[in-house]
């Protein structure tokens, strides 16, 4: 982005200056309310996450089988597979 801004840091000072566009644009879509609980789960476990010398490291599958016979959480395999995406994509450089 111009000038080594974000492009959220671009429409954040659009909406301050009360650019509709730019409001809309950081609306994002609705939260869905059946991903509740994984995403706390997600949350904790991003809480927990290692930092190496190049910033932060990915959760792995050691991570989230601890937690998960630990606080008897129950996940399926499809749960494991959400959490590893919301990982990878808490981790991407932003807008990609």
């Amino acid at each position: 982005m111009e000038g080594g801004a974000s492009r959220r840091s671009h429409l954040e000072t659009g909406a301050r200056r009360g650019n509709v566009q730019a409001i809309e644009a950081l609306q994002g879509p609705e939260f869905p309310h059946q991903l509740a609980l994984l995403w706390e789960r997600f949350l904790l476990l991003d809480a927990q996450r290692s930092y190496g010398e190049h910033g932060p490291e990915r959760i792995g599958f050691e991570a989230i089988d601890a937690a998960n016979r630990l606080l008897s959480w129950g996940l399926a395999p499809e749960d494991v597979d959400a959490l590893l995406d919301m990982d990878l994509a808490m981790l991407a450089p932003e807008g990609k």
